[in-house]
Parts: C-alpha cells; structure tokens; sequence
C-alpha cells in the first residue's frame, strides 16, 4: 500500500511561497488543522497541502480570517458564490474610497504656499449632509459666527468645540444651498475683520455691478488639515446682478 506524502512546514512554506510564522498563525486562528509526527514536528498531509494553498488563496483576495473560516466549511456552490458577491461589493466600495483619497490628495498638492485676497465670481451649487460631530478647535476662526454654516470636507476627527457641520456631497443631501452666483474669495486672515477686507468685497461687487445677499459663509478646506495650515479661509457670498 502506497505511503500517503507528508510535508513539513518548511517545506510548505517554500512550494507556495508564505513564511512558516504565516502558516502557524492561520493554524492558531484555526482555518488550519494542526498535526504532529512522532518527532512532535508540524505534519501536513495533501489535504492540508490543498488547504493551505486555497487559504493562501482567499488571503490575496483580500477574505477575512473570519469568511475564510465559514468558506472551507461550507459546501453549497450558491452559498460559496454568496461569498464572493460579498467581497466584491466591499472591493467596490474600497474602490471608491481609494479614488476619493487619491483625488483629494493630488488636489492637495495643488495648495499654495500662501494665499492673497482675491475675488472670483461662479456659479455653484452645494450639496451637504449634516454631521453631528464636533470639530477641532483650530476651525473656530470666526467666534461671533459659530452658528454659521460651515462646509467641510471629509472630516472624520472628533474634537470640543461644536460647530454645525455640513460636508459636501453628491446625493444624500440633507441640505442644498440652491445653484446661485457667488463670489468666491480667500482671505489670509484669521478673522475676517479687517475693514479693508470688507471693503474690497464691496468695491469687487460694485466693479462687477452686483449686490451681496445674506451673510458670508466660511469654508475650511481638506488641504488645511493636510499641511496643517489655518492660516487662511475660503468664503462664499450669495450675490445677485444689480438692476438698479
């Protein structure tokens, strides 16, 4: 009777190309059966063989220990399919999340280094879903506007200082500022007290032969916390051509 094979962990460890630590821990998760020689060594059988490789497998799709678990119990051809539906859509997702990292860092790069007072007039439409976090205390720039609206991007940190916060997005909004004309402006200051500032809102909007409408929204911006630099605002102001 032919002798069945048997493999030591080294010997696995090289065929399929995963460290020996590797193939003791997914024995300790226990996805992996563990069996002695006589000698006390690691023994592994051509089950175990095939094992280790489809665990090998299901780890470069990115499974976790835990499905990977439930998977090699599992027999049922729709339930195993169920599986992989699964972890395509988490791959979707991740997807999205990765382009959106990549977008708001090569934008990131486009920061300058310093920023001069200057007006731009555009036409934009804001999408926000309202966050009940707190923000980081280095966001309070206006203290006598704390119950402004404020857009941010994408924060995630908790802070003490509460704001109400709205982050830009492209549905689930909880709230649209409508698509209006705006002048767009970024002031270097900390506060937006400067009365030369004002007034060269107000000479811009008499140039351009517009007429503000409301309050000035301030707007901080990912590349902020990116640099760690708070040492200029972006803002928004709703303005209307002047008929008169």
């Amino acid at each position: 009777m032919k002798r069945k094979k048997k493999y030591r962990i080294g010997e696995l460890s090289e065929r399929i190309g995963i460290s020996k630590d590797t193939i003791r821990h997914w024995q300790r998760k226990g996805i992996l059966p563990t069996q002695k020689d006589e000698n006390n060594y690691n023994s592994f059988g051509e089950d175990d063989y095939y094992q280790l490789f489809q665990i090998h497998i299901y780890r470069g799709m990115g499974f976790s220990i835990t499905d990977i678990k439930e998977m090699l119990l599992v027999k049922d051809f729709q339930k195993r399919k169920a599986f992989i539906q699964h972890r395509i859509k988490q791959i979707n997702q991740e997807i999205e999340q990765l382009s959106y990292q990549r977008q708001a860092l090569e934008a990131a790069t486009h920061m300058k280094p310093s920023r001069d007072l200057e007006f731009k007039t555009i036409r934009k439409t804001f999408k926000l879903q309202q966050l009940d976090i707190s923000t980081p205390s280095q966001f309070s720039i206006l203290e006598n506007r704390q119950d402004q609206l404020v857009f941010i991007s994408h924060i995630h940190e908790g802070g003490d200082h509460s704001h109400s916060i709205f982050i830009e997005v492209e549905d689930r909004a909880d709230y649209i500022f409508p698509g209006q004309t705006f002048v767009h402006f970024t002031s270097p200051k900390h506060q937006l007290t400067d009365k030369e500032d004002q007034a060269a809102l107000q000479k811009y909007a008499l140039k351009e032969n517009l007429i503000l409408l409301g309050d000035i929204i301030e707007v901080h911006d990912l590349k902020q916390l990116l640099y760690h630099e708070y040492n200029y605002v972006d803002y928004y102001v709703a303005v209307d051509e002047n008929k008169n």
